[in-house]
C-alpha cells in the first residue's frame, strides 16, 4: 500500500540500486527465491531457515514486483528497469498457467501485484478476473497450515478502495469487513495478528505492522 508519489529522487536512486541487487539474486526463470541461504539459523523463524534458495517463489517475487510497479507509475526509470520486466513476466507466466492454484498468501500478493501493474501491463486486468475463481465472495481465505483460525480477509487482499481487484467483491462484503477490522482494535489502541509468531519481539513487531496497516485501510475508507 505504498504511496509512490512520496518517493524522492534519492529514494528512486536507491530503488534502482536495489534492482541491480535483485538481478544478482534472481533465478533463471526470472523469479526470486523465498529466502537466501541462512548460514546461522539461530533466532530465525523456521520458514526462513527452511526455504529453498534454488526455487522461485511467487509470493516473494510478486510482493517485490508490486512495490516497484507502484513506484514506476511516477518514475519511468523504475518502470523501465529490465529486472522489473523480467520478474513481472515470471509472475504473469505463473498466474496464467492452467494448472495454477494459489495458496492464500500467493493469492494476496498476486492481487497486489496485479493491482499495481494495472495500467502499465495489459495482462494485469485479465489475470485479476481469472483469480476471481479462487476467491469467495466474502473475501475470507483460510490459510492452510497456518495458526488455528488463521485467514486472510477482503481488506488484506484488496486494501484500497481504488484497487482494480475491488470489483471482485460487492459493497456489502466490503462494509462487513470494515466493521470486522474496526471491531478488532484492542483496548490499547492497536491491533493484533492471527498468525504464528516465534518470539516476543516478533509479536511486538507484527502488532506494529498490523496497527499501521489497519489505520491506513480505515483512513483510506474514511472510517
Amino acid at each position: 500500500m505504498a504511496d509512490p508519489g512520496m518517493t524522492s529522487a534519492s529514494e528512486v536512486n536507491h530503488v534502482l540500486e536495489l534492482c541491480v541487487w535483485l538481478q544478482s539474486h534472481t533465478l533463471p526463470d526470472g523469479g526470486l527465491p523465498f529466502a537466501l541461504p541462512v548460514l546461522d539459523p539461530s533466532g530465525t523463524a523456521p520458514f526462513w531457515a527452511s526455504a529453498n534458495p534454488d526455487m522461485s517463489s511467487l509470493q516473494m517475487t510478486a510482493q517485490v514486483v508490486a512495490q516497484l510497479h507502484l513506484i514506476g507509475r511516477n518514475h519511468p526509470t523504475v518502470a523501465s528497469h529490465p529486472w522489473l520486466a523480467r520478474a513481472s513476466n515470471y509472475c504473469f507466466d505463473v498466474l496464467g498457467a492452467d494448472t495454477f492454484v494459489p495458496s492464500a498468501y500467493e493469492l494476496l500478493f498476486a492481487l497486489r501485484m496485479l493491482d499495481a501493474a494495472t495500467g502499465q501491463d495489459p495482462r494485469a486486468e485479465n489475470l485479476i478476473d481469472r483469480l476471481a475463481l479462487h476467491l469467495p465472495r466474502n473475501g475470507i481465505v483460510s490459510v492452510d497450515g497456518g495458526a488455528a483460525g488463521e485467514a486472510l480477509y477482503l481488506l488484506d487482499l484488496s486494501p484500497r478502495p481504488d484497487n482494480t481487484s475491488r470489483r471482485l467483491f460487492d459493497k456489502d462484503a466490503v462494509a462487513a469487513d470494515l466493521a470486522r477490522l474496526t471491531s478488532e482494535q484492542r483496548p490499547d489502541g492497536g491491533w493484533s495478528v492471527n498468525i504464528d509468531v516465534h518470539s516476543p519481539a516478533a509479536a511486538l513487531e507484527w502488532r506494529s505492522y498490523a496497527t499501521v496497516q489497519a489505520l491506513t485501510i480505515l483512513q483510506l475508507h474514511g472510517v
